[in-house]
């Protein structure tokens, strides 16, 4: 599943062979697959109007999702970090699992809201806490150098089944409105079983008197982040990239639907931008290699594509925009999240890699509604542009505040 023909396994850590090591890593590309790739997110919302609930109800569903994971994002990062990654990895898959059958229920509102919460909270156990655990297995071995390509791998292993599982879903949707909820289910189940089978990996600590407290784990992890300016760099950029390519994707069936594209190739098209972001994913280490400031190309090409389609019309020229916008999100991830690990401790890697999701999340959720409300108001495109000089005026904040030309902007933790 994983290309070791890239990897130098030479200098691994002694007793553990290659083949364990390969194991390992497929053992958890598959977690990540049954994780990140549900049968049921291609029909969600399909299956929740079949279940009565109307747009008023499934959006405050939305609201209880953001709210949960807003509550529960640091706590569960600070749970991988004190009592190990692979069982907050297994606990989260084990929450969802749950989530799912109360979703599958559901005999009034408040069972779908049950499942939202479950599920939201499964999934902020296991946020920051995969990242981390890659991380530091590979470090382990002395392959840290290796993680963005191994990290792209995985994740375009989990773009190309997510386009295999959403055609799938909608095949058997048709049959019967559950039968994406009980593949996904079984999913789940499995993807907890895996996370218990995963190999151990040991939490370095930097205090002579061991392991931290739960709180002191989270109270550290925010001072490393302030005191450690090329991190706080990072940590900014990437939540506005990955936040935008989140946010792009969110409105990219909108921006189909008012070209009115048929229905029936919306799977179709969604298979096809999943499978060029699985390719670019797996190159991402070769291509970000190429050039001096990834960052910069990175940030420059999202500007490009978000400003390109409030100007552009024609879907003809929209659509290889699109397949350009899913080559960026490809290669942006494993990038941004190699270069976030490198500056982080093992001891307090998931809560810091929690905080960063906590931010994006944040963002997120103050966002969609605001680009929602402009795209019933002013249409599509204008989305876009708010959305292109929204991103321009942001990432010229952060580089100003990289170049200390704002240091009032600069937290400074005693």
């Amino acid at each position: 599943m994983i290309n070791f023909s890239l990897l130098t396994l030479g200098h691994i850590k002694k007793g553990v062979s290659k083949i364990g090591i390969e194991r390992n890593i497929m053992k958890f590309t598959m977690y990540s697959v049954f994780t990140k790739a549900l049968f049921m997110d291609a029909i969600i919302t399909l299956y929740l109007f079949a279940r009565g609930l109307n747009v008023t109800q499934i959006m405050l569903l939305e609201t209880f999702s953001a709210l949960t994971i807003t509550f529960f994002e640091i706590p569960g990062g600070a749970v991988a970090d004190k009592f190990g990654r692979k069982y907050s990895l297994f606990f989260g898959a084990f929450l969802q699992a749950i989530a799912v059958i109360f979703l599958i229920i559901g005999l009034n509102y408040l069972f779908f809201v049950a499942g939202i919460v479950i599920f939201s909270i499964g999934a902020t156990f296991i946020s920051g806490a995969d990242n981390a655990y890659l991380y530091d297995f590979l470090n382990e071995n002395n392959m840290k150098d290796k993680f963005q390509q191994i990290d792209g791998s995985i994740r375009s292993w989990i773009l190309y089944s997510t386009a295999i599982f959403y055609l799938t879903a909608g095949l058997l949707y048709t049959k019967s409105i559950y039968f994406p909820f009980y593949l996904t289910l079984i999913s789940l189940i499995f993807a907890s079983l895996l996370a218990l089978s995963l190999t151990n990996i040991s939490i370095d600590t930097k205090k002579p008197e061991g392991k931290l407290s739960y709180s002191q784990i989270i109270k550290e992890s925010g001072k490393f982040i302030f005191k450690n300016t090329d991190l706080l760099f990072l940590f900014l950029f990437s939540s506005v990239v990955l936040s935008f390519i989140y946010l792009a994707r969110g409105i990219e069936q909108t921006y189909l639907y008012f070209n009115k594209v048929p229905p029936q190739y919306f799977g179709l098209l969604v298979c096809i931008f999943n499978l060029i972001a699985g390719f670019f994913s797996r190159k991402s280490r070769q291509i970000t290699d190429l050039f001096k400031n990834a960052q910069f190309y990175i940030s420059i090409s999202l500007f490009l594509f978000l400003i390109l389609m409030s100007q552009i019309k024609s879907l003809y020229f929209g659509l290889p925009l699109l397949l350009a916008f899913h080559a960026i999100r490809g290669i942006s991830s494993p990038y941004l999240f190699r270069r976030l690990n490198e500056h982080i401790i093992s001891e307090i890697r998931a809560t810091i890699l929690s905080f960063h999701n906590l931010l994006m999340g944040l963002f997120i959720a103050a966002s969609a509604p605001l680009l929602g409300y402009l795209t019933d108001r002013l249409g599509i495109y204008y989305t876009y542009l708010v959305m292109s000089l929204s991103f321009l005026c942001l990432i010229a904040v952060i580089v100003l505040l990289k170049a200390k030309k704002l240091k009032m902007l600069v937290f400074r933790v005693d």
